[in-house]
């Protein structure tokens, strides 16, 4: 189950114990005690959520995101009524409690092939787990904290993701960053600078350079 260890689990009005039991498979754990806490914390994470007996929640969140992957856990038998609501949510998956292992296994898989098939493009995922949301322009180390980029660090780590797979020569980042401001005047010493601070924002050799070809981002795809 490698992709699960690259994601977050949500456990919402769970216990103590089943972060412990769910933490040797995910990248982390987090329990929310309610759903404003939920859509908060959310709103910065990536995360496979398992909620428990609450169908008006699962309606929420389904609304709120519509590639959310959710699994519903109840204690009692799903009856016809619950049935008809839960069905539009196209939910991940359904286990009544108390569990066996075999079922968890069987979910847990599940999920990590269904995570083969979603469109992350709005994250990048960089040496040491460290992680590049698009869609947010906001780096995460490997503990999913924040770093605070500057909006010229957010111009240059975009453009080398943008260009992965090749070196970008430093007359074209400096271009691209500085645009037309580039062409009056000489801002490779401006370059430095920036390239520099970044660098220290991420893990060690993320960003490699070669002489005469331009420079690299180092990344786990």
């Amino acid at each position: 189950m490698k992709n699960l260890k690259h994601h977050s689990l949500l456990l919402l009005e769970a216990g103590k114990d089943w972060k412990l039991y769910f933490e040797k498979y995910f990248k982390d754990v987090t329990l929310i005690e309610n759903y404003k806490n939920l859509m908060t914390y959310y709103q910065k994470e990536y995360p496979i959520i398992f909620l428990f007996d609450n169908i008006d929640i699962a309606k929420k969140i389904r609304k709120y995101n519509k590639e959310s992957i959710i699994t519903f856990f109840s204690k009692e038998t799903i009856n016809k009524k619950d049935l008809i609501e839960l069905l539009p949510l196209q939910l991940s998956g359904f286990i009544e409690i108390p569990f066996n292992e075999g079922e968890i296994l069987t979910l847990l898989n599940s999920i990590d092939k269904e995570l083969e098939n979603i469109n992350f493009n709005n994250i990048y995922l960089l040496e040491n787990n460290y992680l590049f949301d698009f869609g947010y322009q906001i780096l995460y180390d490997e503990n999913h904290k924040e770093i605070k980029l500057t909006k010229k660090e957010k111009k240059l780590i975009n453009i080398l993701i943008k260009y992965r797979k090749q070196f970008v020569s430093s007359d074209t980042l400096e271009y691209s960053i500085w645009e037309e401001e580039s062409m009056r005047q000489d801002c490779q010493g401006r370059f430095k600078v920036l390239l520099n601070g970044l660098r220290k924002k991420l893990p060690r050799n993320t960003i490699i350079n070669n002489y005469g070809l331009g420079y690299r981002i180092n990344s786990e795809l």
